[in-house]
């Protein structure tokens, strides 16, 4: 007992390390300010925008190659995304404006399926749902403070705007090198985890298809969940400084990482309970019920501050609640439950990528429809409005995608016992 507590340290810290340190190198050039216009439109929506479609176009190709991956191929995998992002980086410092938005898409290419393969080492163990969810709150905290490190090159160490983001990255190269070397020494899982959340195989064109087959309706209503809240998610993450801002509140760089690490003590509190729940079906469903209630709190949160019963700081933290409750299931533990419970054949993240793909795509046709219209409206406007049409439609879809489950466990109880 206490070895597999040991390991189960070891592996949520080490995930979480490396998780941050990837948005080191993913988030620290949203905190600048990049005034520079390209075709009348700012720079840094098109850095963003172009960070997306790169990051986009990575979760579809992740889709096959993720679950596809051995072992033995993990590791190697995730340096060579390392060394491309890094590689983004330095292009992004030496080129001028038109081509950083090559840069920041390869920036965003390279890092796109970091996710996948880091969740590859901690699926279908009975302490999944603690270390998903930890290394999970690695992006709620993550975000904000890799920005703040960047400002304080800035400040701090005067390095120029363009190579403050490379600047960030390299700060956390020791231990993206000793993350790595940790993790993937640590054993697989047992054989008594391997009975509880079945085995997790690498996945070709056969078993994708038979998973589709088996949970595509599911797995289809939650993905436009995610796409919904994915949306929100990048508005609030991409544009903090400028949601402060239009807030009232001054010292907004202040805020970035304060209003994140009361989200991610009750976003772990709330899942890490989750791992005491052997049945899968029961982990299920109530994973679900929080999904509800996280997608009617994104509509509420606006709702209340609008009212003025929440001040600029309860309400960004309301908010991310809400979206946090809703979105991190998705990205990790949810579609684990679901494999076990329905005793599908394959991984787990094949399922992620599918949402996170559809979730990547939804995010950039929104930038870009943002980029282009002709009146721009402050973003603290445009993010509340879209607030209350994630909150409607997402609650919907997950009210769906909870009977879908209760019909197809009827279905599967028939056919054990008949």
């Amino acid at each position: 007992m206490k070895q597999g507590k040991n390991q189960t340290a070891v592996l949520a810290l080490t995930s979480f390390a490396i998780y941050f340190s990837m948005y080191a190198l993913r988030k620290p050039f949203a905190a600048g300010g990049w005034p520079e216009l390209l075709f009348d439109v700012p720079l840094k929506i098109w850095l963003v925008s172009a960070q997306l479609l790169g990051y986009a176009a990575a979760k579809w190709w992740g889709i096959r190659v993720v679950s596809s991956l051995r072992r033995d191929q993990q590791k190697f995998a995730l340096w060579c995304m390392f060394a491309l992002a890094y590689v983004g980086l330095l292009a992004l410092g030496i080129l001028p404006a038109p081509f950083k938005l090559l840069a920041m898409f390869t920036n965003g290419l390279a890092l796109g399926m970091v996710w996948g393969v880091l969740f590859r080492y901690i699926e279908g163990r009975r302490s999944t749902e603690f270390l998903g969810v930890f290394l999970s709150c690695s992006f709620v905290v993550s975000s904000g403070a890799v920005k703040s490190i960047g400002l304080w090159t800035i400040s701090a160490l005067r390095v120029p705007e363009a190579w403050m983001p490379l600047v960030t990255g390299l700060l956390f190269l020791p231990v993206l090198w000793l993350g790595l070397r940790i993790l993937d020494s640590m054993p697989p899982p047992s054989k008594d985890e391997l009975s509880e959340r079945t085995e997790r195989i690498p996945m070709g064109s056969l078993e994708r298809k038979t998973m589709l087959r088996d949970a595509g309706v599911g797995v289809g209503l939650l993905s436009i969940v995610y796409v919904l809240l994915s949306m929100l998610r990048d508005i609030r993450d991409n544009f903090a400084v400028e949601l402060w801002e239009g807030m009232g509140v001054a010292n907004a760089s202040a805020q970035l990482t304060q209003s994140e690490w009361p989200i991610t003590i009750v976003v772990l509190a709330v899942f890490a309970g989750i791992t005491r729940i052997k049945n899968n079906s029961t982990a299920l469903e109530l994973m679900l019920l929080i999904l509800l209630f996280g997608s009617l709190l994104v509509g509420a949160s606006t709702w209340a501050y609008d009212q003025g019963f929440l001040n600029p700081f309860g309400y960004m933290f309301a908010l991310g609640l809400g979206i946090y409750l809703a979105y991190i299931p998705i990205t990790s533990i949810l579609f684990d439950r679901l494999i076990a419970a329905l005793q599908l054949r394959g991984n787990v993240g094949f399922l992620i990528y599918i949402a996170d793909a559809s979730g990547y795509l939804g995010a950039t046709a929104l930038m870009f429809l943002f980029q282009f219209q002709k009146v721009q409206i402050p973003w603290i406007h445009f993010m509340k409005d879209l607030t209350y049409i994630v909150s409607l439609s997402a609650s919907v879809l997950v009210l769906f995608a909870m009977g879908w489950f209760r019909q197809k466990k009827i279905k599967k109880t028939e056919f054990t016992y008949a």
